[in-house]
Protein backbone atom coordinates (compact mmCIF):
# COMPACT_ATOMS: atom_id res chain seq x y z
CA UNK A 1 0.00 0.00 0.00
CA UNK A 2 1.32 3.43 -0.91
CA UNK A 3 -0.32 6.37 0.83
CA UNK A 4 -0.97 9.47 -1.27
CA UNK A 5 1.59 11.43 0.74
CA UNK A 6 4.15 8.68 1.32
CA UNK A 7 6.59 10.15 -1.24
CA UNK A 8 7.90 13.70 -1.01
CA UNK A 9 6.33 15.24 -4.12
CA UNK A 10 5.57 18.73 -2.91
CA UNK A 11 7.29 21.95 -3.87
CA UNK A 12 7.61 23.06 -0.28
CA UNK A 13 10.10 25.31 1.43
CA UNK A 14 12.67 23.62 3.65
CA UNK A 15 15.14 26.31 4.60
CA UNK A 16 15.84 27.95 1.27
CA UNK A 17 15.25 24.82 -0.83
CA UNK A 18 12.25 24.40 -3.11
CA UNK A 19 11.95 20.81 -4.26
CA UNK A 20 10.46 19.40 -7.41
CA UNK A 21 10.37 15.66 -7.90
CA UNK A 22 10.29 14.40 -11.46
CA UNK A 23 11.30 11.30 -13.37
CA UNK A 24 10.36 7.70 -14.12
CA UNK A 25 11.20 4.30 -12.71
CA UNK A 26 9.85 0.77 -12.75
CA UNK A 27 8.41 -0.52 -9.47
CA UNK A 28 8.06 -4.29 -9.12
CA UNK A 29 4.69 -4.12 -7.37
CA UNK A 30 2.91 -1.43 -9.42
CA UNK A 31 4.77 -1.01 -12.72
CA UNK A 32 5.99 2.27 -14.18
CA UNK A 33 5.87 5.25 -11.84
CA UNK A 34 6.07 8.73 -13.36
CA UNK A 35 6.38 12.06 -11.59
CA UNK A 36 5.88 15.38 -13.36
CA UNK A 37 6.33 18.69 -11.57
CA UNK A 38 4.69 22.07 -12.05
CA UNK A 39 5.94 25.41 -10.80
CA UNK A 40 5.46 29.12 -11.16
CA UNK A 41 8.45 31.42 -11.37
CA UNK A 42 9.22 35.09 -10.91
CA UNK A 43 12.16 37.39 -11.28
CA UNK A 44 14.52 38.05 -8.39
CA UNK A 45 15.56 41.42 -9.82
CA UNK A 46 12.99 44.15 -10.38
CA UNK A 47 15.49 46.98 -10.59
CA UNK A 48 14.60 49.59 -13.19
CA UNK A 49 18.32 49.84 -14.02
CA UNK A 50 18.09 46.37 -15.56
CA UNK A 51 19.56 46.30 -19.06
CA UNK A 52 20.28 50.02 -18.98
CA UNK A 53 23.23 49.76 -21.36
CA UNK A 54 21.47 48.31 -24.39
CA UNK A 55 22.01 44.67 -23.47
CA UNK A 56 20.69 41.98 -25.77
CA UNK A 57 19.47 38.54 -24.87
CA UNK A 58 21.91 35.86 -25.93
CA UNK A 59 20.22 32.72 -24.61
CA UNK A 60 18.08 31.41 -21.80
CA UNK A 61 18.96 28.46 -19.59
CA UNK A 62 17.06 26.90 -16.73
CA UNK A 63 19.38 25.72 -13.96
CA UNK A 64 18.06 23.07 -11.59
CA UNK A 65 20.11 22.16 -8.54
CA UNK A 66 20.01 18.67 -7.08
CA UNK A 67 19.13 18.55 -3.38
CA UNK A 68 20.15 14.86 -3.28
CA UNK A 69 16.64 13.63 -2.51
CA UNK A 70 15.56 10.78 -4.75
CA UNK A 71 12.94 8.08 -4.84
CA UNK A 72 12.68 4.93 -6.88
CA UNK A 73 15.61 3.11 -8.40
CA UNK A 74 18.49 2.23 -6.12
CA UNK A 75 20.94 2.21 -9.03
CA UNK A 76 22.20 4.83 -11.45
CA UNK A 77 19.56 5.78 -14.05
CA UNK A 78 19.30 8.16 -16.96
CA UNK A 79 16.40 10.58 -16.66
CA UNK A 80 15.08 12.88 -19.38
CA UNK A 81 13.02 15.87 -18.36
CA UNK A 82 11.39 18.19 -20.87
CA UNK A 83 10.34 21.68 -19.82
CA UNK A 84 7.03 23.02 -21.12
CA UNK A 85 5.27 26.33 -20.62
CA UNK A 86 1.98 26.13 -18.75
CA UNK A 87 -1.01 27.33 -20.79
CA UNK A 88 -3.24 27.96 -17.77
CA UNK A 89 -2.43 29.36 -14.34
CA UNK A 90 -1.85 26.86 -11.57
CA UNK A 91 -5.02 26.81 -9.50
CA UNK A 92 -4.74 25.46 -5.96
CA UNK A 93 -7.72 23.67 -4.47
CA UNK A 94 -10.05 25.28 -1.95
CA UNK A 95 -7.41 25.13 0.80
CA UNK A 96 -4.72 26.78 -1.40
CA UNK A 97 -2.56 23.73 -2.14
CA UNK A 98 -1.65 21.55 -5.08
CA UNK A 99 -1.33 17.86 -4.32
CA UNK A 100 0.58 14.91 -5.74
CA UNK A 101 -2.53 14.05 -7.75
CA UNK A 102 -2.88 17.60 -9.19
CA UNK A 103 -2.32 18.24 -12.86
CA UNK A 104 -1.75 21.28 -15.03
CA UNK A 105 -2.24 22.17 -18.69
CA UNK A 106 0.92 22.79 -20.69
CA UNK A 107 2.03 23.40 -24.28
CA UNK A 108 2.87 20.14 -26.07
CA UNK A 109 5.99 21.72 -27.63
CA UNK A 110 8.84 21.65 -25.10
CA UNK A 111 10.89 24.75 -24.38
CA UNK A 112 13.87 22.44 -23.88
CA UNK A 113 14.89 19.07 -22.52
CA UNK A 114 17.85 17.40 -20.88
CA UNK A 115 19.01 13.87 -20.14
CA UNK A 116 21.06 13.45 -16.98
CA UNK A 117 22.16 10.74 -14.57
CA UNK A 118 20.66 10.17 -11.15
CA UNK A 119 22.83 8.02 -8.91
CA UNK A 120 21.45 7.42 -5.39
CA UNK A 121 24.78 5.95 -4.23
CA UNK A 122 26.65 9.12 -5.23
CA UNK A 123 23.91 11.32 -3.74
CA UNK A 124 24.24 9.48 -0.42
CA UNK A 125 28.01 10.03 -0.45
CA UNK A 126 27.51 13.78 -0.88
CA UNK A 127 25.05 13.87 2.00
CA UNK A 128 27.12 11.64 4.30
CA UNK A 129 30.34 13.58 3.59
CA UNK A 130 28.53 16.83 4.44
CA UNK A 131 30.46 18.57 1.70
CA UNK A 132 29.17 21.82 0.33
CA UNK A 133 28.48 20.35 -3.10
CA UNK A 134 26.29 21.76 -5.82
CA UNK A 135 25.33 19.70 -8.84
CA UNK A 136 23.28 21.60 -11.37
CA UNK A 137 21.44 20.44 -14.46
CA UNK A 138 21.54 23.16 -17.15
CA UNK A 139 18.60 23.02 -19.55
CA UNK A 140 18.83 25.34 -22.58
CA UNK A 141 15.40 26.78 -23.39
CA UNK A 142 13.99 28.21 -26.62
CA UNK A 143 15.26 31.70 -27.27
CA UNK A 144 11.73 32.91 -28.09
CA UNK A 145 10.71 32.16 -24.50
CA UNK A 146 13.65 34.17 -23.20
CA UNK A 147 12.81 36.98 -25.63
CA UNK A 148 9.34 37.27 -24.06
CA UNK A 149 10.76 37.48 -20.53
CA UNK A 150 13.42 39.96 -21.68
CA UNK A 151 10.76 42.09 -23.40
CA UNK A 152 8.79 42.15 -20.14
CA UNK A 153 11.89 43.39 -18.30
CA UNK A 154 12.47 46.10 -20.90
CA UNK A 155 8.80 47.19 -20.75
CA UNK A 156 9.14 47.56 -17.00
CA UNK A 157 12.37 49.51 -17.32
CA UNK A 158 10.77 51.88 -19.85
CA UNK A 159 7.32 51.83 -18.23
CA UNK A 160 4.77 54.26 -19.62
CA UNK A 161 1.88 52.96 -17.53
CA UNK A 162 0.97 50.45 -14.83
CA UNK A 163 0.34 47.90 -17.61
CA UNK A 164 4.10 47.80 -18.18
CA UNK A 165 4.80 46.61 -14.63
CA UNK A 166 4.27 42.84 -15.12
CA UNK A 167 7.98 42.21 -14.56
CA UNK A 168 7.72 43.64 -11.03
CA UNK A 169 4.22 42.46 -10.04
CA UNK A 170 3.86 38.75 -9.44
CA UNK A 171 0.07 38.83 -9.73
CA UNK A 172 0.39 40.24 -13.27
CA UNK A 173 3.52 38.31 -14.23
CA UNK A 174 1.87 34.93 -13.60
CA UNK A 175 -1.02 35.80 -15.92
CA UNK A 176 1.51 36.21 -18.75
CA UNK A 177 4.06 33.58 -17.69
CA UNK A 178 1.81 30.97 -16.11
CA UNK A 179 4.59 28.62 -15.06
CA UNK A 180 6.55 25.59 -16.17
CA UNK A 181 5.85 21.88 -16.43
CA UNK A 182 8.73 19.44 -15.88
CA UNK A 183 7.67 16.33 -17.78
CA UNK A 184 9.46 12.98 -17.38
CA UNK A 185 10.18 11.33 -20.71
CA UNK A 186 10.78 7.69 -21.56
Amino acid sequence: VMLLDSVCTSNYVEGDVNRLLGGKYMADQIGEVTAHAFAQFFTTNTSKTLHKTGAQLDSVTLDLRFVFYNYGSTGKTQQTISVHELTKELKPDSIRYLFNRSNATYDAMPLGSKTFAVDPVEFKKYVDDKKDTTITVHIPLQKEFGDRIFASALSYRDAQSALDSAFARYSTFRTIFKGLAFVAQS
